[in-house]
């Protein structure tokens, strides 16, 4: 987002030849010129990085919570895409320091038909990778960046399963409680009409209330 032309240790740098710029009065509207005696040319320069910081403010404000457009600014949704078409292409770096986590999360999340595969520790994201779907080689390629954690959490997906048994062979795995019961449901059903469903889903219920080991061994 920074241009050349952008201040650099107390200067300013022509976006043509890259010379040092040299201060050259005000225009008419009382903004600073600039001169390159390298091109012999001046010009004014838009400092508009306040603005892309307030608009960056604003589309994260957007993307990480559940606020819609019209609550987050006060212009036209069009006019919002096309401001912030620029930050879809931004690509976080996540630096990998080789710090052993107690817990990982990892999840997919699919958008535009792409998956993003997702690694979430206590901190925050710790590592992430692009993929048309979820393999079992892309979350190799995704749980290879990092030395096995104690436990995994995730949703059951097969893939996941077999990469964290190739890469983190020591790393135990727990399925996420809430996918656990949803699966559950889809086969028994809200209300089960025959026992074996009605203690099935009534044992489901019941990990929501497990808040210790002990808890688990009764």
């Amino acid at each position: 987002m920074i241009e050349k032309y952008t201040k650099k240790h107390g200067k300013r740098y022509c976006k043509t030849c890259g010379n040092a710029l040299q201060k050259r009065g005000l225009d008419a509207r009382k903004k600073q010129r600039w001169l390159c005696k390298n091109c012999n040319k001046s010009c004014r320069l838009s400092d508009d990085r306040q603005s892309k910081v307030s608009l960056l403010k604003d589309w994260l404000n957007w993307i990480l919570t559940k606020k819609t457009i019209k609550e987050t600014v006060n212009y036209s949704r069009s006019t919002f895409w096309r401001k912030t078409r620029q930050f879809w292409h931004m690509k976080p770096n996540i630096e990998v320091t080789g710090e052993i986590y107690n817990h990982i999360l990892a999840d997919a999340k699919y958008i535009n038909k792409k998956a993003l595969l997702v690694m979430q520790s206590e901190h925050g994201v710790v590592g992430f990778v692009w993929a048309n779907s979820e393999t079992k080689d892309e979350y190799k390629s995704l749980f290879s960046r990092l030395p096995a954690p104690s436990y995994l959490m995730c949703d059951g997906h097969r893939s996941i399963w077999s990469a964290s048994q190739k890469v983190w062979q020591t790393t135990k795995i727990q399925r996420c409680i809430v996918h656990l019961k949803r699966y559950v449901r889809n086969l028994t059903g809200q209300e089960p009409k025959t026992e074996c469903g009605q203690v099935i889903l009534h044992l489901c219920n019941r990990l929501f209330q497990i808040k210790t080991k002990r808890q688990s061994q009764l």
